[in-house]
Parts: C-alpha cells; structure tokens; sequence
C-alpha cells in the first residue's frame, strides 16, 4: 500500500509541479551532465541518444522542453525538427539546440528554433535558459 502511494505520489508531482526536460545527445558524458544539471534543479529528465530514440520517448511523454544536439548518427537535430514541426501534439513544444556551429544556428533558426547553448556549455548560462523558455512557455499556454 505505501509503494502504491509513492509511486502515485511521484507520478502526481511530476504531471502537475515538475517541469520534464528531454536531453538528446549522443554523447553519454554530455547526457549525463545536463541530467544531473536539471535534476539538481527540479525537473524530471529524459534522456535519448539521438532522433529516433528521442522521436520513441515524445510519443510516450510529452516534456515541456527538448534539448536537442544538432549533430548526431541515426537522425541529427536538423530531421527530428523536421519530423515533429507539423506533428500537432508536439509542434509547440520549445526546442533548445546545443551547438556551436554559427552555421548550424542560421539553418535552425530558418526552421523557428530560437534557442541555443554553445558546446562548451557554460551551467549557470544553460540553467538560466531553461528557466526562461519554460517561464516563457507557461505564460504563452504551451506547456
């Protein structure tokens, strides 16, 4: 019974206070880090190791961010853009991309994507943005 409680309990908080963050990096450290980074800071997190993974994880949880590399094998950044920008139950969802390609950010920001954090990333700077996008997301209605 009391299992049974704490698992509705978790369930609970994580449906209506915490905020759900989707990392998407094929890089394991990387992952890691920004999990660590997020959790330490109250939100759920979910991790994939590229698109496709990452396309697999929305379908079964919508978070109300995805924070998304632009380089990665299977499916880069760029096509899982492309795969959920008209897909109804994701398109609004904020999108972070992590690069630091000057090029890279002109093709993203073609695509709508306002939101970057340079690789080397700098904690405090990425905490502070998710803090913004989620802020602003929720005033917007769309989380």
């Amino acid at each position: 019974m009391l299992k049974s409680l704490i698992s509705s309990t978790d369930f609970f908080k994580e449906k209506v206070f915490m905020k759900s963050v989707l990392v998407v990096d094929d890089d394991p450290d990387l992952r890691l880090l920004v999990q660590n980074r997020l959790e330490k800071n109250s939100y759920v997190v979910r991790t994939a190791c590229d698109g496709i993974d990452a396309l697999r994880k929305i379908k079964s949880h919508r978070p109300d961010l995805i924070v998304l590399d632009a380089l990665m094998p299977n499916m880069d950044g760029y096509t899982f853009i492309q795969e959920i920008k008209y897909q109804e139950p994701f398109k609004d969802i904020p999108v972070m991309i992590f690069t630091g390609k000057a090029d890279l950010k002109r093709i993203f920001e073609m695509e709508g994507i306002r939101h970057f954090v340079d690789k080397p990333f700098n904690s405090e700077e990425f905490m502070k943005k998710v803090r913004t996008i989620l802020d602003d997301s929720l005033s917007a209605g769309t989380a």
